[in-house]
């Protein structure tokens, strides 16, 4: 998983402001039972605005040093992933810490 800090407003305005990879689970056996997730450790440095902004092709939850991100459930909710894929933004400056961060990214079955 590719992790990025940036201190971009809340709202992606073009292409060019976004940068990303797409990231799977190493491994999804569809067996059932606890739901896959990636997980990685970054470093945040001192970032003035750190804000979140994550896409899924399904539901997902995000954790950022164990404490969840946003407020939403069942994110990011229906969309047609023919058509458009939607992308939430968090400002996450209150759950960072100096030194290593972990995230977690709880996807949905």
């Amino acid at each position: 998983m590719n992790v990025q800090a940036t201190t971009a407003p809340m709202a992606i305005a073009s292409d060019r402001d976004w940068s990303a990879q797409m990231i799977a689970p190493d491994s999804d056996s569809g067996q059932g039972g606890q739901a896959p997730f990636v997980a990685t450790r970054f470093d945040a440095k001192a970032l003035s605005a750190p804000v979140l902004h994550v896409s899924a092709h399904g539901l997902y939850e995000v954790r950022l040093n164990g404490q969840r991100v946003g407020t939403a459930r069942l994110t990011p909710g229906w969309t047609c992933y023919e058509d458009r894929v939607a992308y939430q933004s968090n400002d996450v400056s209150d759950l960072l810490v100096d030194g290593e961060n972990r995230i977690e990214i709880w996807l949905g079955d």
